[in-house]
């Protein structure tokens, strides 16, 4: 997958594919993740796998932009289920710029 870039919006068929596959790299992480880590954030690159954990959604988005600068990322709270698409080119002040990718959720 190429990385989505911030100079334009992605569409949703990118968004939910970006999505997909960082749903898919945070899974088996899951179980650790929950034991060390409740509460925090994780903040996907899902081109390559990366990702980095912080105690808020800042210090971990910030973690990978020093890494990947002007690409989309996923951030996921650590133990819930909607993640965030991470996006500069919102073009917003920062807690507008993720915007949360809805999924439905099965009943049980």
């Amino acid at each position: 997958m190429e990385a989505l870039t911030t100079d334009r919006l992605p569409t949703r068929q990118e968004i939910d594919a970006y999505g997909d596959i960082a749903e898919k790299i945070y899974e088996p992480l899951r179980p650790e993740l929950e034991a060390r880590h409740w509460g925090k954030y994780i903040t996907i690159f899902p081109v390559n796998g990366d990702y980095a954990i912080g105690r808020t959604l800042d210090a971990s988005l910030n973690k990978m932009r020093r890494k990947y600068s002007e690409v989309a990322f996923f951030t996921i709270r650590i133990y819930m289920i909607s993640p965030l698409f991470c996006s500069d080119a919102f073009n917003r002040p920062f807690r507008r710029r993720c915007k949360a990718a809805t999924y439905d959720t099965p009943k049980n």
